[in-house]
């Protein structure tokens, strides 16, 4: 797979689905311009989850109780997660993690729980993503290297 710009969209609409976002779409990233796309893609959903959080919140709340429900389960399990955890570092540690159930959707969701100002908090889902993003591309060429592929 070469990077063309259809694999360049293939790869920001991958990074975009909650649960592969950047850090999984990067294992089939042909190219660097791939894994830059599929960074830039994850953080621009990530961030935007952030700014509309409170807003959707509300719409579901009103218009859609089943999916209402089911944000408020994963904000009780991400305050669990988080309990006693505080600040920047901890969301940036909570993103760059690269575990089920953290990630840039989640973080946005968890910025808003640590009570992070605007700034900390996108600052936090875009440097969180960068190193989840880098983590798992530098672990998926290392690996390529050793096993002589």
């Amino acid at each position: 797979m070469s990077c063309t710009l259809h694999t360049l969209l293939y790869m920001a609409v991958l990074a975009a689905i909650p649960g592969i976002e950047g850090r999984y779409a990067v294992l089939a990233a042909p190219c660097p311009a791939a894994v830059l796309t599929a960074y830039a893609s994850s953080t621009a959903v990530g961030v935007t989850v952030y700014l509309i959080l409170e807003r959707l919140v509300s719409l579901l709340s009103v218009h859609a109780p089943t999916l209402y429900t089911l944000y408020a389960r994963i904000e009780e399990r991400l305050k669990r997660r988080l309990s006693g955890a505080s600040g920047l570092m901890a969301l940036i540690a909570f993103i760059a993690a690269p575990l089920p159930g953290s990630g840039v959707w989640s973080g946005a969701i968890a910025a808003k729980l640590l009570g992070l100002e605007k700034r900390a908090a996108l600052a936090g889902i875009a440097i969180g993503n960068l190193i989840a993003v880098m983590l798992v591309y530098m672990v998926k060429t290392l690996g390529l290297k050793l096993l002589g592929a």
